[in-house]
């Protein structure tokens, strides 16, 4: 929806302004040696492009950005709304 590749994105938008310091996106192409990808597939669960690592305090400040009013109720919503791949 920004038009910027979901790291770039998260790095600039998300993660400074909510004091996320120790969070960051993996890609596992870049991030990750060559070989055998581990998975889990569990019908009905998703998760966002490139997954995020993050710390529980981290986490704490994304919990509390949504309750706190930060991040907007319209936006909230957005991020749980179902998308269909086309």
């Amino acid at each position: 929806m920004s038009g910027r590749p979901f790291a770039e994105y998260l790095d600039a938008q998300m993660f400074p302004p909510l004091g996320m310091r120790h969070s960051r996106t993996i890609d596992s192409g870049r991030d990750l040696p060559p070989g055998a990808r581990g998975h889990l597939y569990i019908p009905g669960f998703g998760n966002g492009s490139g997954g995020v690592l993050t710390t529980a305090n981290d986490m704490a400040q994304w919990l509390i950005a949504q309750r706190d009013g930060r991040i907007s109720p319209r936006t909230i919503e957005k991020m749980r709304t179902p998308l269909r791949a086309e």
